[in-house]
């Protein structure tokens, strides 16, 4: 009777301590802590061998059994408890320290944000500052400059207007209008009168000879004001010289030729303007000034232009000697087509939609123009009109096209 109040008693202690170990660790029990029902059964089975006799003596041992069992099932929950503590204290720490360190970041780039916008306000505080003296210094240089800023916008208009008339007249063959190509001409040789009367001073033509100008101070500014004016001269003769090929009769120059001597007319215009501005900068590179090492800077950069210069010059040849050989050479782009051809397709150029005149049908894609109409096209393009298909080499120049840009060095 004593024996089974006394397991009733151990047994509603171990469910109340499982209860609370189970609260305590909840699902990261380990198998390092033993089930107390397996303390139980350890326990019995203890109590069963070493006190088999029932009396008081047995009570009494039960007692302290379950004392012991109590106290070493309440120090495994502590360790537990403990344990899991440590634990959560553990997480908690990391977490913190994540928070900071991101929180840290954040306001690292609110300060970097903040360091840039404030660069950027004074970035456009100083320009709204400095600008009008910025506008001021301008207009005061070109106040200065007006004269030959105000040639040099009637040069650049005279010629855009000249080269696309050229061009014009180049593309319409048999109907060009000689009054119109002969209006140029004179107008291009009055222009380079009214230039050289009106600067008469500076001998401004002596750099066609590759001879220094009469200019008291050679700066830079001068020396963009010769190369600039004799570039402009040399394209208005070039382009009088292609209006004298226009107003040619074709009897003289067959239209499919004119395109290879624009093409070479227009080469050795290029290669002559690349040599004019080397006197002149030659001039500006070797002043002397009294400071010392100026000589020395002076005679590096003149090597360095020279080197420069030898090379432009050099890759210009080639251009000019593969236009000297395609002149040369007899292009035909196709052979002459049967009667029986012409008659199935038409005897109607699709280019200048009139009768066949010398028909030429193309090599690759057979289809068949007039020689000069399509010598003409390819003087344009690469392409047929057609169907597109690349018959030509780089049309570039051929079409009567003056190089637009200054060649300042």
């Amino acid at each position: 009777m004593t024996s089974s109040i006394l397991r009733g008693a151990i047994q509603g202690i171990v469910q109340q301590t499982e209860t609370a170990t189970r609260q305590i660790t909840g699902a990261n029990n380990t198998s390092s802590i033993n089930s107390p029902a397996a303390i139980l059964s350890t326990s019995s089975n203890t109590e069963a061998q070493h006190f088999p006799f029932h009396g008081t003596n047995s009570r009494h041992t039960s007692s302290s059994s379950v004392r012991h069992i109590a106290g070493h099932v309440r120090s495994r929950s502590d360790a537990s408890s403990r344990h899991h503590s440590r634990q959560s204290s553990a997480v908690d720490i990391e977490f913190t320290h994540d928070s900071e360190s991101q929180q840290q970041q954040t306001e690292n780039n609110e300060n970097n944000q903040s360091d840039n916008g404030m660069e950027f306000l004074s970035t456009i505080t100083w320009v709204e500052r400095a600008l009008p003296f910025i506008l001021l210094l301008l207009i005061r240089v070109l106040w200065d400059h007006r004269l030959g800023i105000i040639v040099f916008v009637g040069l650049f208009g005279t010629f855009f207007h000249v080269n696309s008339t050229i061009r014009k007249q180049i593309a319409l063959k048999d109907r060009r209008q000689h009054r119109i190509s002969l209006g140029v001409f004179l107008f291009l040789f009055c222009n380079i009168f009214a230039i050289y009367f009106v600067f008469n001073e500076q001998n401004l033509h002596h750099c066609l000879m590759f001879l220094k100008p009469s200019i008291h101070t050679m700066d830079v500014w001068a020396v963009f004001w010769c190369v600039g004016i004799t570039d402009f001269v040399v394209r208005f003769v070039t382009m009088a010289i292609k209006c004298f090929i226009i107003i040619t009769p074709r009897r003289m120059i067959s239209f499919k030729k004119r395109g290879k001597q624009f093409l070479v007319i227009e080469n050795i215009s290029q290669f002559y303007r690349m040599l004019l501005p080397v006197p002149v900068w030659y001039n500006y590179f070797m002043l002397s000034y009294d400071v010392l090492g100026v000589d020395y800077f002076a005679l590096f950069s003149t090597i360095g232009y020279f080197l420069l210069k030898v090379r432009m010059l050099f890759l210009k040849l080639k251009e000019i000697l593969h236009a000297f050989i395609n002149y040369c050479k007899d292009t035909r782009y196709g052979r002459a087509p049967s009667k029986e051809v012409l008659l199935e397709l038409g005897d109607s150029c699709p280019i200048c939609q009139e009768e066949m005149s010398d028909p030429v049908e193309l090599t690759l894609c057979k289809h068949i123009f007039c020689e000069d109409c399509i010598g003409i096209w390819f003087d344009r393009e690469r392409t047929c009109p057609m169907c597109r298909a690349k018959i030509a080499e780089d049309p570039q120049w051929r079409d009567g096209n003056t190089q637009s840009f200054i060649q300042f060095f």
